[in-house]
């Protein structure tokens, strides 16, 4: 479910690609 929060806003905003990374970590460390 965390996932499909956090790949909405990537497929409004292109420009947040170089945010991926941080996102996949955060996603790593709330498990």
């Amino acid at each position: 479910m965390a996932r499909a929060a956090a790949l909405r806003p990537l497929r409004l905003s292109p420009p947040t690609l170089p945010l991926l990374p941080l996102l996949l970590l955060l996603l790593r460390e709330t498990g």
